[in-house]
């Protein structure tokens, strides 16, 4: 792929249309964030998926820190750790393994049915 699309503030003040215009792209593009960070940005649903599976690929925001700052990307890394943070999203394996084990228990089918009501009232509310 050549040059990274510069994404500028567009990013901020309109996701949406440019998370349509890097779709119509295909399923990923490199491009340059507003502080001039080059990323790859995946819009995909099946490479989304399959980067996600992929354990060579991590979410430690500890070694994403270092990434930022190893490219000059200090301040950067500072936000992006505060913003990701450390949880079970965001961790990879054994700790991913463990936290969500714990949380396959807690939302069974049954207990996911009994919150239907509650989420369909708030939902609704927000909708409205």
């Amino acid at each position: 792929m050549g040059e990274p699309k510069n994404l500028a503030e567009d990013l901020l003040q309109d996701p949406h249309r440019v998370s349509a215009l890097l779709r119509e792209e295909g399923p990923a593009r490199k491009v340059r964030m507003p502080r001039g960070l080059v990323v790859w940005i995946v819009t995909g649903y099946a490479e989304a998926r399959a980067i996600l599976a992929d354990s060579r690929v991590g979410k430690d925001p500890v070694a994403i820190q270092r990434l930022f700052e190893r490219d000059g990307f200090e301040s950067a890394a500072d936000s992006a750790v505060r913003a990701l943070g450390a949880h079970m999203l965001n961790s990879d394996p054994p700790d991913h393994t463990r936290l969500r084990k714990l949380v396959n228990q807690a939302f069974t089918s049954r207990t996911v049915s009994r919150l239907r009501p509650r989420i369909e009232q708030i939902t609704a509310e927000l909708l409205d």
